[in-house]
């Protein structure tokens, strides 16, 4: 195929032509535009759930933990003075 022959006007019978190919190969687009959209919903919600369970289990988990701390040492400092410390220290932050 020469330049010419590839830059030339098609004519009637080569829009058939291309027409008729165009509905062979495109036959089931239809069918495969639907499959395509449940197949991409079906993703996300498995997705979704699979962020949620996630999201579910780990806050189940972090509440589940024993405290890190069960009582403060205040090393015979008054209880008022070492909440205001703290009160001043978490103020801070």
């Amino acid at each position: 195929m020469n330049r010419q022959e590839y830059y030339r006007i098609p004519n009637a019978e080569d829009i058939a032509h291309i027409r008729a190919l165009a509905a062979e190969h495109n036959a089931d687009l239809k069918q495969w535009c639907r499959w395509r959209r449940r197949h991409d919903a079906f993703v996300r919600v498995s997705m979704a759930a699979c962020f949620l369970a996630l999201f579910a289990l780990g806050v189940d988990t972090a509440y589940a933990l024993p405290p890190r701390y069960t009582m403060i040492d205040t090393c015979g400092i008054s209880k008022e003075r070492t909440c205001d410390t703290i009160d001043l220290f978490v103020k801070h932050i």
